[in-house]
């Protein structure tokens, strides 16, 4: 077999994650290789694990220095004026 779908990867992990492996996992211009072990493997490791990981920790600091809610902003530069 030379090929798959992507809606293979989609239906099961979602768009965020076939792009996520697709950009870290095959250098852009260039053939790569595809298996569904280490599409697994990343997910987990990677997004599972170390954004995750990331996103309770940032959690638990607002909830512990700002009482669970982020404090407004103090100065409006000229980026998020555009914004």
């Amino acid at each position: 077999l030379t090929g798959i779908k992507p809606q293979d990867l989609t239906s099961h992990f979602g768009v965020d994650a076939y792009r996520w492996y697709f950009l870290r996992a095959i250098a852009f211009g260039a053939d790569g290789s595809f298996s569904w072990e280490d599409f697994s493997a990343r997910y987990t490791s990677e997004l599972a694990n170390d954004y995750g990981n990331l996103a309770s920790r940032v959690a638990a600091m607002v909830g512990k220095y700002y009482a669970g809610a982020l404090p407004g902003a103090t100065a409006a530069g000229d980026a998020e004026q555009a914004v």
